[in-house]
């Protein structure tokens, strides 16, 4: 923010300074700006509606030449979009026997499992990254499942499969990578018992396997109060945090209703999010949300949840 040196963000900042004229105002807004990206779903309401977006950007009928498949286009064009990458699976698999699944799969989600961790968990370990290579090595050995390696779903189907759409280092892409571990962990322990109920000679380490695979603890144990679990906000989510931390209280607001005009709300989306998640009218949804939620104002437990994130 402090960075940014266009028209928009500078003209920003002297608003700020000329409206928030008390020595604390400032400083205690821009850490409600920042606050906001991570903000908790609770304190704001429903994405709009159609309607209510059309309403926010003066749409009507009339206005596509009464065809609704274009009104309906023009409003979904305002929405955040977020690009998904592309499944590259096969649509259709030549039939395997039950062990020759089995050993696929189990190969398939340790290696996915082993890519996805986050370097920070205990599932990216070395004691645990020699567990995943071992068993793999065995599986390869065991069930001739090393062929199938080419066949295997891998990068971005595989990321798409456990619903991984953002960098493991961006905040988002941590926790969906995070969720993978937690989604994985299951399935692996299922199958190498399944497996070694089938191929009872090779029960001793798959047992093994899935018993350490088990032990790994969940994303709420092991990151416990880390900032990387809080919900990272989407830009109309952010605005009505925002809002919520800066003019609502639970007796008078604490700042004037104008402490930052609804531009100056969608030039800082626009940084913090970039303009495509913000939305190409951002300034009109935006005053949209935020004048409903402060019409509709806040609930007793969203107060609560306000003093307890302050």
């Amino acid at each position: 923010m402090l960075r940014d040196d266009t028209s928009g963000m500078r003209d920003t900042w002297r608003y700020i300074a000329k409206t928030n004229s008390h020595a604390r105002d400032p400083a205690r807004l821009i850490g409600n700006i920042v606050f906001a990206t991570d903000t908790v779903p609770e304190l704001a309401i429903d994405d709009a509606s159609d309607a209510e977006i059309a309403d926010a950007i003066g749409l009507t009928l009339t206005d596509v030449g009464g065809d609704q498949n274009a009104y309906e286009r023009a409003i979904r064009n305002q929405r955040p979009e977020i690009a998904l990458p592309h499944d590259l699976r096969p649509s259709q698999r030549a039939p395997r026997d039950r062990q020759a699944t089995l050993s696929r799969r189990l190969l398939k989600n340790l290696r996915i499992l082993w890519s996805l961790a986050p370097r920070e968990s205990r599932a990216a370990s070395q004691p645990y990254v020699r567990l995943y290579s071992a068993t793999i090595e065995r599986l390869a050995a065991a069930f001739d499942a090393a062929r199938e390696a080419d066949r295997l779903p891998w990068a971005t189907d595989a990321a798409a499969a456990h619903l991984v759409t953002h960098q493991r280092w961006s905040h988002l892409g941590w926790r969906q990578h995070r969720r993978a571990v937690d989604r994985l962990r299951p399935l692996i322990a299922r199958d190498a018992r399944l497996l070694a109920i089938l191929a009872p000679q090779h029960m001793g380490w798959l047992e093994r396997a899935a018993c350490l695979i088990e032990a790994l603890p969940s994303a709420a144990q092991e990151h416990e109060n880390w900032i990387e679990l809080a919900p990272k906000a989407s830009a109309l989510l952010w605005a009505r945090s925002l809002d919520a931390a800066m003019y609502h209280s639970d007796a008078q607001p604490q700042c004037a209703p104008g402490y930052l005009r609804w531009d100056d709300f969608a030039t800082l989306a626009g940084l913090l999010f970039g303009p495509l998640h913000a939305g190409p009218n951002a300034a009109k949804l935006i005053s949209a949300a935020v004048v409903a939620q402060r019409r509709r104002g806040l609930l007793p437990d969203e107060f609560a949840i306000l003093r307890a994130h302050a």
